[in-house]
């Protein structure tokens, strides 16, 4: 056989097309939405500088062997913050897989921003398809999806790394949870699991209005043995996930983060989304918190494409109201979950954010819009699905060419990215550029990019690194916040002693202090549950010192190892034991299966298993 002719049968094949070319569609729409990301420039956004902080220090804490860095030290002039004790760090720890690869911070950023987008079309492809059983649906659908003008707000506007990343974890996890009722398979009940605890280790806030949505999506569509394997599911992806957020919780009292969080220009009463604001179309970079007059504004429109799509389906749900099936009380729980988001947008709802525990730390509420996103896009993929069994094959597919079409032509204008350089010179003041601008500038002496100015040391000695737009993770200990970063780590703050500090891995801090009388130290770390200072083997009392909040203890006279610890306290030891529980239980879940499996189905003459058959004994394409 010729090689053309190879060729030609490859691509020909039944099985390839069928288990491949779907996805590859989706991944180069993915890719195309995400382009703007490419260029190895720092790309424009409200928190651009925030996540590449994140990752420089991530990074930093991994090489000195901080797996799961609670505590980063070079936050607020070296004292130290809590920050991934309480704010979700799944996404730069998939950074730092790339940083340990080769990939420099900023890329590794840019490689996770890309690979997001990416998840989000395959999560939404699957979800399509398995709502309506149709291919060129799922397609639709997840175009559509990476095409949300929600999306590409948090993609090109906001810079909200974590947050996007919950576009791809809520489509799997309503995917596999979906999948679930219709094959009554334990591992399609662990991955649904799995998604869910991915969504509550990326993003806090996502995670408080995605959960409630993945419980009334299996509520509605599950029923008897089904509902109870993906409760069980939900359940164990939060077990999974509880050595994050359940000391997030319980510790949350130790920081004036209601305060910092939901008052003022954070207040969730002055980000509410007029009707008339969902379906402007008018698109720019600037914030929701900028009422000037004139001033360019974010979108926080729905899209007109998913608008009308959604209109058409909810009349499709309505015509079929009696019907029971499947993929009816699938689209039903999607429809309501729009419902809802848009609900919760407006300031209809404000009851319910008055009231509501935990909600105003949402903040903004066009973070509903996610929902919004996730259920028209899949709903989109309905109107495809009923026009092919309507009117054939041809028909479906010139719907899904049109429907993509009129997509692209209403929201590639949107796919768009303004990039970031600084001026060489202090204050380092920021400029936005286009492409070709920062293209011509970064050339130039007089500018410089971004992960030049933003070295772990320079945050650390240089500025006042937060890494939230306001005192989001500050100890309530501090009354004084610093103004300067010491070289000495440790000082005398009464008596007489020399201090001598020893190098140490993070997060900790090593010394030798040799005291000629009683003395008290002062260590320029913020206090917080969970550091414990030792002198050789013997434990000291430490506490916050009034006024700046660092860590103080007292020691006699004499020669002193002194070892100050960021240990686990009480609650983060129990959820890490939640959470190794729930890893050993799907282990032992998983190996259960696969005997029983075995048991079952037997070893087939080739030395393979037989195929799992679904619950409809239906033929599927890829799992």
């Amino acid at each position: 056989m010729h090689t053309g002719e190879a060729t030609r049968g490859f691509w020909q094949d039944y099985t390839w097309r069928r288990r491949t070319r779907p996805w590859i569609i989706v991944t180069l729409a993915a890719l195309a939405v995400s382009h703007g990301v490419w260029f190895g420039v720092l790309h424009f956004g409200h928190s651009a500088h925030i996540d590449l902080i994140r990752q420089i220090e991530v990074h930093e804490a991994f090489q000195d062997g901080y797996v799961f860095p609670r505590w980063i030290r070079d936050f607020y002039l070296g004292r130290g913050s809590p920050i991934f004790n309480f704010y979700a760090p799944f996404v730069y720890l998939l950074g730092e897989v790339l940083c340990l690869v080769g990939f420099s911070p900023l890329l590794a950023v840019k490689g996770v921003y890309i690979a997001c987008v990416v998840f989000a079309a395959w999560g939404m492809f699957a979800l399509g398809r398995e709502v309506w059983q149709n291919e060129t649906a799922g397609i639709v659908s997840s175009i559509l999806y990476v095409l949300a003008p929600y999306l590409l707000v948090d993609l090109y506007v906001r810079s909200a790394l974590a947050e996007l990343s919950c576009f791809a974890w809520l489509a799997f996890a309503l995917y596999f949870l979906l999948k679930t009722t219709r094959t009554r398979d334990t591992l399609d009940a662990l991955r649904g699991a799995c998604m869910v605890a991915l969504l509550c280790l990326s993003h806090n806030i996502t995670s408080m209005i995605g959960l409630p949505i993945i419980l009334g999506f299996v509520l509605v569509v599950a029923r008897g043995a089904e509902l109870r394997k993906t409760l069980g599911a939900v359940a164990l992806g939060l077990a999974l996930s509880a050595f994050f957020w359940l000391p997030a919780l319980l510790e949350k009292g130790y920081l004036n983060a209601e305060a910092n969080l939901t008052a003022g220009e954070y207040n969730y009463t002055q980000h509410f989304v007029t009707v008339a604001r969902l379906f402007d179309t008018r698109w720019g970079f600037g914030s929701t918190m900028n009422k000037t007059p004139g001033a360019e504004i974010m979108s926080t429109q729905i899209g007109l494409v998913h608008g009308v799509l959604f209109v058409v389906a909810c009349a499709w749900l309505w015509r079929r109201r009696k019907d029971g099936g499947r993929p009816y009380r699938s689209a039903l729980a999607l429809a309501i979950a729009v419902a809802v988001g848009l609900l919760f947008t407006n300031r209809a709802s404000q009851v319910f954010w008055d009231h509501l525990p935990l909600l105003p730390f949402v903040q903004f509420p066009f973070r509903f819009l996610t929902i919004v996103a996730l259920g028209t896009s899949a709903l989109a993929g309905g109107v495809v699905a009923r026009l092919k069994e309507t009117s054939g094959a041809k028909a479906g597919t010139l719907g899904a060419l049109v429907i993509v079409g009129a997509a692209a032509v209403a929201y590639g204008p949107y796919v768009q990215a303004r990039y970031l350089l600084h001026l060489a010179e202090p204050p380092y003041d920021v400029r936005v550029a286009t492409r070709e601008e920062a293209k011509a500038w970064r050339e130039r002496p007089e500018f410089v990019e971004a992960q030049a100015l933003l070295t772990p040391r320079v945050l650390r000695e240089g500025r006042e690194s937060k890494t939230t737009a306001k005192d989001d993770y500050l100890p309530h200990w501090v009354k004084v916040k610093p103004i300067r970063y010491f070289e000495n780590r440790m000082d005398v703050l009464d008596g007489q002693a020399t201090v001598v500090a020893v190098e140490s891995p993070q997060p900790n801090f090593r010394f030798a202090v040799e005291a000629t009388q009683p003395s008290t130290f002062l260590v320029h770390t913020f206090y917080f549950p969970g550091w414990q200072v030792h002198a050789g083997a013997e434990r000291v009392s430490a506490v916050p010192n009034a006024v700046t909040g660092e860590i103080q203890f007292s020691l006699p006279a004499g020669h002193h190892e002194v070892d100050v610890r960021f240990q686990d306290t009480g609650a983060r030891l129990a959820a890490k034991m939640i959470s190794l529980g729930a890893c050993v239980l799907m282990i032992m879940t998983v190996g259960l299966f696969q005997y029983r499996r075995v048991r079952r189905v037997g070893v087939s003459s080739n030395g393979r298993h037989g195929p799992r058959k679904s619950v409809d004994d239906k033929p599927r394409g890829i799992v």
